[in-house]
């Protein structure tokens, strides 16, 4: 009998958590997950148990947390009341969060939840508290956000009277994903990171709002990320990878209600299934498969639609074709390969939004509807306890050539379900957006619980629309972002209670929204219009 000890999954702003039969938990909020788990796995091969694939990610080992060096940023998440609870009744608040934002000119966001994207000033905070009862956990995380919303140039203001703005129009009909939320400033309340889950053993059940990253991805997730508010779900998961005589397998099931940005959208229904796998022989390999369908509420309810993600692979052998039904598949294989004695890691995920019909539509067209992210992380040890990191992804989700042939538009917008890939008007998956490529390069220091980095970023914005949009135009409009950009995080105070992260960004903006100088469709006098925009960012964790 394998012998296993089982943990509680749950997403808070920065978190620390205690858990049942003395042994310690918690999870680490996803937007720096990766700084602090990734790395201590290019350092020590006795942390690769994990795929970090599947997030949150409970840090339920001790070796991970209780690190001989005390100023390492884990200890930052150990609980500090582990010593005064009972083993059965444990209660404590969560740290006190607060992110501020600012953006000059334009709207510039990345993976920050809740948040908007907007120009001005932004700011969120969540606290809440923890408590556990045997094998019953609660959390309540609620999460608040206010945003100035300040207006800007956007394509519709621009076009609206022309056949471009038509044409616009026609296609923003196929996403809920504006480029300026209407009414001013912005103010919203949601139950942010909350859950209650049952756990025994290395599974669990669990309601959930919280935050969900399936994938290898550091920067860009295709299907599921936070780049989005997290959405209302119940789930089935893994705790902990359940060790079998060929491997290690990590899971989580899901079924959710997905929100609208506007009251005249309708909520969508989302079910999906994540599978992660460790090859016994192969530590540090991890393989997977995620698939995923989005639909209308109300659709999902009609058909008694609940578990799609257990259906055929292919539309030929559906007794009702994905048309009919209105729902959209989106699915990917993606793997991870870390070596800790090179201090290295690859990474790759592979997806379609457009089901093939059989076999033989797939192996003829297998670009079809197809994105990719592939990146690698090399850490070079320096001396004194330093590290350098070179980080380098690539997203790509415009469309090969042969959309000429057969289009299937640009990812995360269907027409089957006209509110697209989102929750709360922001696309689930990539945060760089529909139909968008980009480049990341990162170089990065790092000592113990400080680290310090720079950032060179490349965003071709949505070049699938841009095609259908301004098709037979002489002059050249794509919308391209370049990025550069510091950021950092230390710990601060006597007993190390408060965590500081922060970015500095310029953002020069070929074309903003497809904008111009000359705003007349196919004006061969038209010039190309640079902006620039400052994004500034600070979050402040306080833990109790």
């Amino acid at each position: 009998m394998v012998k296993c000890k089982y943990y509680f999954v749950v997403v808070v702003g920065y978190l620390l958590c205690s858990m049942y039969n003395n042994v310690l938990a918690q999870t680490i909020n996803l937007s720096i997950e990766q700084e602090i788990i990734r790395v201590k796995q290019l350092t020590d091969s006795g942390y690769v148990t994990m795929s970090n694939t599947i997030q949150p990610v409970v840090l339920s080992n001790k070796k991970l947390v209780q690190d001989k060096n005390k100023k390492n940023i884990l200890n930052f998440y150990q609980s500090s009341e582990e010593d005064n609870r009972n083993k059965n009744l444990f209660f404590s608040f969560t740290p006190l969060v607060v992110s501020q934002q600012y953006n000059t000119n334009y709207p510039y966001a990345t993976n920050d939840g809740f948040m908007i994207a907007a120009r001005g000033y932004q700011v969120y905070a969540s606290v809440g508290f923890k408590a556990h009862y045997g094998p019953l956990h609660v959390q309540l995380n609620p999460e608040m956000v206010w945003a100035q919303n300040s207006n800007f140039d956007t394509l519709a203001t621009k076009f609206i009277n022309t056949s471009v703005g038509s044409r616009y129009y026609a296609l923003k009909h196929f996403t809920d994903n504006p480029e300026l939320y209407p009414g001013g400033s912005y103010k919203k309340i949601g139950w942010g990171q909350s859950s209650i889950s049952l756990e025994y053993r290395h599974l669990a059940v669990a309601v959930s709002n919280e935050n969900i990253w399936w994938g290898p991805g550091i920067y860009n997730s295709l299907i599921m990320s936070n780049n989005a508010p997290g959405f209302l779900h119940a789930s089935f998961h893994t705790v902990k990878p359940i060790h079998t005589s060929i491997g290690n397998f990590e899971w989580q099931l899901i079924s959710g209600i997905t929100e609208s940005s506007s009251a005249t959208i309708a909520k969508g229904y989302l079910n999906g299934l994540v599978i992660s796998y460790q090859p016994f022989h192969f530590k540090g390999l991890y393989v997977g498969f995620i698939r995923a369908f989005n639909q209308f509420q109300v659709t999902a309810q009609k058909y008694h639609d609940y578990f799609p993600v257990f259906g055929n692979l292919f539309r030929s052998k559906d007794k009702v074709i994905d048309d009919s039904l209105y729902r959209d598949q989106i699915a990917s294989v993606f793997f991870r390969y870390v070596l800790p004695k090179s201090g290295f890691e690859i990474y790759g995920e592979y997806g379609r939004e457009d089901a093939s019909y059989n076999i033989r539509d797939f192996l003829m067209t297998p670009n079809h509807s197809r994105a990719f992210i592939v990146g690698l992380q090399k850490l070079y040890t320096l001396p004194m306890q330093q590290y350098l990191k070179l980080g380098i992804e690539v997203t790509q989700e415009q469309q090969p050539a042969d959309y000429l042939v057969r289009d299937s538009g640009p990812w995360y917008l269907n027409y089957q379900v006209t509110r697209g890939w989102t929750n709360n008007g922001k696309v689930l998956g990539a945060s760089i957006g529909p139909g968008s490529n980009s480049r990341n390069f990162t170089l990065q220091w790092i000592k113990q619980s400080n680290w310090l980095g720079i950032e060179l970023i490349q965003i071709e914005r949505n070049n699938d629309f841009y095609n259908e949009i301004f098709y037979n135009t002489v002059d050249n409009r794509k919308w391209t972002d370049y990025i550069i950009g510091i950021n950092g995080n230390t710990l601060y105070g006597k007993n190390k209670k408060i965590l500081i992260n922060f970015s500095v960004d310029y953002i020069l903006s070929k074309n903003a929204h497809w904008l111009l100088n000359t705003y007349a469709p196919g004006d061969i006098n038209a010039t190309t219009a640079y902006t620039g925009n400052w994004h500034l960012k600070i979050n402040t964790v306080y833990r109790f």
